[in-house]
């Protein structure tokens, strides 16, 4: 069966498209269509293991999904991966999805890992500020902990097609440096389960740093 490329629209998300079929024709609330979209992400999965992979490439699996339908599939994805022995690559913007799937962390920023860590260091020590102002915006459960700082970035972010030179960060940065602004970081070694890309690092000058990239 073939599809026109002008089936889908590139400016909404797959299971967005796929809901708003099912509200059309069938009268149904979006959160009653997005359930039905989970069952689609089952259907995914299951033709992706299909051929027994040793790697699946997770992009964005659960973005359109309700809350409880995305901790299924997440609990699904773990217990096909302890099942068959399986790696994933996860691919999503959602940390605490992230955190909940992966054992060790990338995090990105216009395309470059700004830092690179094994996922109980990461959440419990962050090294790049992108990497702790990303964290300090995860919401709580714990109102006592509620009051802890946030880390407010300012300014717009950056075309990925004309970066910044120097850092890409550095325009939003509340730490930047005026050396920031033209030199690309290195990915280091700065703790024994973290590398990082930042000058801050570097400039510690530390022997036990190890050139990554």
């Amino acid at each position: 069966m073939n599809f026109p490329s002008s089936l889908l629209n590139p400016v909404h998300p797959i299971g967005r498209q796929i809901a708003e079929s099912i509200v059309l024709h069938k009268k149904v609330s979006y959160k009653e269509a997005k359930k039905t979209g989970g069952q689609r992400q089952r259907i995914g999965i299951a033709r992706a293991l299909a051929l027994q992979p040793k790697l699946i490439v997770c992009d964005e699996p659960v973005s359109a999904l309700d809350v409880s339908i995305q901790a299924q599939i997440l609990n699904l994805l773990k217990e096909i991966q302890k099942d068959m022995g399986l790696s994933y690559l996860f691919i999503a913007h959602g940390i605490q999805a992230v955190k909940h799937i992966s054992d060790k962390i990338a995090v990105m920023y216009l395309g470059r890992i700004a830092e690179l860590a094994e996922k109980e260091a990461l959440f419990e020590n962050p090294h790049h500020p992108y990497t702790k102002a990303l964290l300090s915006a995860v919401p709580l459960p714990n109102p006592k902990l509620r009051d802890r700082e946030r880390i407010i970035l300012k300014g717009d972010l950056p075309s990925p097609a004309n970066p910044p030179t120097g850092c890409r960060f550095h325009t939003r940065c509340p730490v930047a440096m005026e050396k920031c602004k033209s030199l690309d970081p290195s990915l280091i070694q700065t703790s024994k389960n973290t590398i990082t890309a930042c000058l801050l690092f570097e400039d510690e000058g530390s022997t036990e740093n190890k050139m990554i990239m």
